[in-house]
């Protein structure tokens, strides 16, 4: 076999998505051998505090990145993906802070995100016009609603107002 054969004929019974994330796992176990390797066995990047504060701050990204894995195999790319986000957690936080409640504020962050999704898809297909430019415009369209929600600042909800589980997905004790 030679070096261009890929991995799913290699091993028929493993799914060609695996590969991306076994590349990232001998990846990272390379570094933080490295790492640990160069201070002594003292570096502590393979520590399972380490790894779980990794993952906590890399789940938003990785989120969106399977999102967006979709768009992109179905031939797409969505631009606005980011904004969209922002707009969604913008109108979250501020439901949060009127004191709609966390079923409405979460059915009203989910809906705003569906609704930039709806929105994207509907111009693509109406237009005829490629992803790209779509999601060019509608990213500015979305962070100029986000910042007409937020008022042009930062939306925070009082401690009281957000409810412990959804503030432990957030703020972990480590």
């Amino acid at each position: 076999m030679n070096a261009a054969t890929p991995l799913g004929r290699r091993f028929p019974q493993m799914p060609a998505s695996l590969g991306p994330v076994l590349a990232l796992i001998i990846t990272a176990a390379a570094f933080g051998t490295a790492d640990d390797a160069k201070r002594g066995g003292r570096s502590g990047f393979l520590k399972v505090g380490n790894l779980r504060q990794l993952t906590e701050q890399t789940v938003v990204v990785a989120t969106a990145a399977l999102g967006m894995t979709v768009v992109i195999i179905s031939g797409g790319i969505d631009l606005a993906a980011g904004t969209a986000l922002a707009l969604s957690a913008t109108v979250l936080a501020w439901c949060l802070r009127e004191n709609y409640g966390t079923t409405t504020a979460l059915a009203a962050a989910i809906g705003v995100g569906g609704l930039a999704g709806f929105i994207n898809g509907a111009l693509v297909s109406a237009l005829r016009v490629v992803p790209f430019i779509v999601t060019l415009g509608t990213m500015s369209v979305y962070l100029g609603v986000a910042k007409l929600v937020a008022n042009e600042a930062t939306v925070q909800p009082r401690t009281e107002q957000i409810p412990e589980w959804l503030s432990n997905l957030v703020f972990s004790p480590t």
